[in-house]
């Protein structure tokens, strides 16, 4: 997976060790950085992911963990807002659950969301990336 040294330089305190240097201690410990790359400002590392650690690791945060660990560097600690619950204009959302064995289910509906382009942060992160924006959503 395409990682950019530039994002998760975000998600640290401090500074990361060069390219070069981050790439060798992902090498130590726990990743193949398969090739690194310039690209504009930004340099990318192809890192492989295992299957076994995709689920924490196939984000740029989770992989800003995983280095923070490695480095013994600090995380920037996530800015987060707790969305309130509110009934909407929608008639009230049921679910049958028709399998015994899913202990649990839930479901959210989301009201009111306009389709624009993705604000310019999100195009020059996706960019870098080689990634195309469609849009906000």
């Amino acid at each position: 997976m395409l990682y950019s040294y530039s994002w998760i330089q975000e998600y640290i305190k401090g500074t990361l060790p060069k390219p070069d240097k981050l790439a060798d201690l992902l090498n130590m410990h726990a990743f193949e950085v398969e090739e690194i790359r310039k690209r504009g400002k930004d340099t990318l590392l192809d890192i492989a992911v295992l299957p076994n650690r995709a689920h924490d690791c196939l984000s740029h945060m989770g992989m800003a963990r995983e280095i923070a660990a490695i480095a013994k560097l600090k995380l920037i600690a996530l800015k987060t807002k707790t969305l309130k619950a509110q009934k909407g204009r929608l008639a009230s959302l049921k679910v049958q659950i028709q399998t015994p064995d899913v202990p649990r289910y839930t479901a959210l509906v989301v009201e009111d969301v306009t389709i624009k382009k993705s604000p310019k942060w999100l195009v020059d992160k996706l960019t870098a990336l080689g990634l195309n924006s469609i849009n906000n959503v």
